[in-house]
């Protein structure tokens, strides 16, 4: 755990992590805290491997974005759910991910994304 966080403010900052990319989460930082058989959903209606978010991640440009309505479910003391709305580059999304807590750290199994509107003007 990352000093004395919760639980929830632990996986809350990995999630960022991710969601930053380049300088914040490198390609080492990813395979770390994607597992093995991690699968996402995407927003955009793809879905992802390990595998192929690593391949992407050379083209992927840094993002900016914004969470909010975080909230988090321990399961069992080896996973959790962690909810949330996020806005990245003006695309407004509900984001849900499952965490397992692996031997060394938490991973992140399985991620979903749903758009839900957009910022740019009607």
């Amino acid at each position: 755990m990352l000093g004395c966080m919760s639980l929830c403010e632990e996986l809350q900052e990995l999630e960022a992590r991710l969601l930053r990319l380049g300088p914040e989460c490198p390609r080492e930082c990813m395979e770390r805290l994607l597992a093995p058989d991690f699968v996402e959903f995407g927003a955009s209606g793809t879905v992802w491997t390990r595998e192929s978010i690593l391949a992407e991640l050379a083209s992927t440009a840094e993002r900016v974005y914004q969470m909010s309505d975080v909230r988090c479910a321990e399961i069992n003391a080896m996973s959790a759910l962690l909810t949330y709305r996020v806005t990245v580059n003006g695309r407004r999304s509900l984001r849900s991910s499952l965490w397992i807590r692996s031997e060394e750290n938490w991973q992140m199994l399985f991620h979903q994304g749903t758009v839900v509107g957009s910022l740019s003007p009607a």
